[in-house]
């Protein structure tokens, strides 16, 4: 019996608003059947936007849940974002032995914890154009109170200038033309894949 061959995490980090939770959409489609590679679905705290689908999106679930997992040692590692808890599940340690690849859309602190577990993942920074175009995605989601906006704009700013600083991803790509970003990450993913 052949032994598979070993998946392969793509950690995808990005501050709030550069446009990563479409992108890996896209790519996923593009890919197609091509690879055995999937979203890694996360975690989460926080309450559903509009148009987020449980368990398509994330798993939304309580913060006592949350902790009963954590507790248990269900998560790989786990993180706070602006006041809400995220975690990546263990099993995609399973799924990579067993030859499945994953995108795992992250924020800069847990794409470190999660690079620690899994050393050999492939890293990825996705970036806008410039603060401004955050800004202006960020408004157009519309999910976002003004306090909350403020916030992901000082999150983001402290992201960008951390990774700029510390260089922890391996590949940066600038999400200006969504098009063009695509294309440079299914390259970027096929070339992994070889």
């Amino acid at each position: 019996m052949q032994i598979p061959k070993k998946g392969k995490l793509f950690i995808l980090s990005a501050p709030s608003g550069a446009g990563k939770t479409s992108l890996v959409k896209e790519v996923l489609h593009r890919i197609g059947n091509s690879h055995s590679i999937s979203k890694v679905i996360t975690y989460t705290t926080r309450h559903p936007r509009k148009n987020e689908k449980h368990t398509q999106d994330y798993h939304f679930v309580s913060i006592d849940k949350f902790n009963e997992y954590e507790k248990n040692g269900f998560f790989i590692e786990t993180n706070e974002y602006n006041n809400q808890k995220y975690g990546t599940p263990y099993s995609i340690i399973d799924g990579l032995d067993e030859g499945k690849s994953y995108l795992l859309v992250i924020d800069i602190n847990g794409a470190k914890n999660a690079g620690k577990v899994i050393e050999d993942a492939v890293t990825v920074w996705i970036s806008a154009p410039n603060i401004e175009t955050l800004l202006k995605r960020i408004k157009k989601r519309g999910s976002e109170t003004q306090h909350q906006l403020e916030k992901r704009l000082e999150i983001a700013e402290f992201e960008i200038k951390e990774e700029h600083k510390h260089r922890f991803f391996k590949y940066h790509l600038v999400n200006d033309i969504f098009d063009e970003a695509v294309m440079e990450l299914v390259s970027i993913v096929n070339d992994e894949l070889k």
